[in-house]
């Protein structure tokens, strides 16, 4: 199917769905599970991925608030994450 010029590829995701899945990943990020190296960053990763689906929604100020809650739960020096 070819598409016509100026019709976007992709329709915008539900504002809800991107909340509760960087909601999701800052409480997954949360668990007590220790340093594991196959656990990857998944606020991060989350964060990267919105941020590149849905530039107008996440940007950087959504990655410095949820930063500076990873660093208000795991007390390291401020402006780590």
């Amino acid at each position: 199917m070819i598409m016509r010029p100026g019709q976007p590829l992709l329709l915008p995701a539900n504002p809800f769905f991107i909340w509760a899945s960087l909601l999701l990943a800052l409480l997954v990020n949360m668990l007590p599970l220790g340093r594991v190296a196959w656990l990857p960053d998944l606020m991060a990763v989350v964060l990267v991925f919105w941020s590149v689906h849905q530039p107008l929604r996440i940007g950087i100020s959504t990655a410095f608030v949820f930063g500076l809650a990873m660093d208000v739960h795991q007390a390291p020096l401020l402006g780590q994450h």
